[in-house]
């Protein structure tokens, strides 16, 4: 179906013209928190980080110290602890996310209270690694990832090779990618613009996490990515406020993930 509909806007591309527009923007500085965190079923110290927006192109932006941050459920409530001290990063002890529970975040600052709600939603199995020659002389290898799944979903991807026979050890032999499945019907997502291929060699080891997304985090995701990775494309979307499950004042996302993970040898 989602091939199907690629060809058909193919067609309505081809046949459309494009009309220039200028478009006055005016901006100005604001003090929005920015959250950034992802409660998982993995027993860990998650956290949460707090930050303000930025005015500037590549400006660093400023850590929110100081706040008191809870994230509760039906039973506990559980204290975050900023660290480290002036880092705008706070963490929990030792928990694990339950499938079935509301669990809600609470940020106080001085200026404001913010707060969030999360559910957690169940995740697919993780199909056969995907992979295929990159050369048809030598054993190297690229990844062929799957994005035709009835769940959205974040799949990170980590690559070694540095243990492989005359590869060295500094850095360079090992990567990260995330590929991203949201299951809509985004012309955008599908007409993305292609991204750097990975390539390596035989005996690599590719070891794969899966994160679930509820509703709330994959219309986050599908509007960030829209305005970063997929610009470029043929079908650009006008630039817009990214979607978020925070409450006034702030932007971001707080969300609750299953996550399973599996390991795989590449093998010639």
């Amino acid at each position: 179906m989602r091939k199907l509909l690629k060809y058909i806007l193919i067609v309505i591309l081809a046949a459309s013209c494009e009309e220039e527009i200028n478009w006055e923007l005016h901006t100005k500085v604001s003090d929005i928190l920015v959250v950034e965190g992802v409660i998982t079923n993995e027993r860990a110290k998650h956290q949460i980080k707090l930050t303000r927006t930025v005015s500037n192109l590549n400006e660093k932006p400023e850590p929110v110290s100081g706040a008191t941050v809870t994230i509760s459920d039906q039973d506990t409530t559980v204290i975050l602890n900023e660290f480290p001290q002036g880092s705008g990063i706070y963490q929990t002890d030792s928990m694990r996310a339950v499938f079935g529970k509301i669990y809600i975040l609470v940020i106080k600052t001085p200026e404001k209270d913010y707060s969030a709600e999360a559910t957690m939603a169940s995740v697919t199995p993780l199909d056969t690694l995907r992979y295929s020659k990159a050369n048809e002389k030598e054993d190297f290898f690229t990844l062929n990832p799957d994005y035709d799944e009835d769940e959205p979903s974040m799949t990170e991807y980590l690559i070694d090779w540095s243990h492989v026979q005359g590869f060295t050890d500094n850095g360079s032999c090992r990567a990260k990618i995330i590929y991203y499945n949201l299951n809509t019907i985004d012309a955008g997502e599908m007409f993305r613009p292609e991204s750097e291929k990975v390539i390596f060699p035989a005996g690599t080891i590719v070891c794969r996490r899966k994160y679930s997304m509820n509703e709330a985090y994959a219309a986050f995701m599908r509007t960030l990515l829209s305005e970063t990775e997929w610009r470029g494309g043929l079908f650009d979307v006008q630039p817009g406020n990214v979607r978020t499950n925070l409450s006034e004042g702030a932007i971001g996302y707080f969300s609750a993930s299953t996550v399973i993970s599996d390991s795989t040898i590449i093998s010639p």
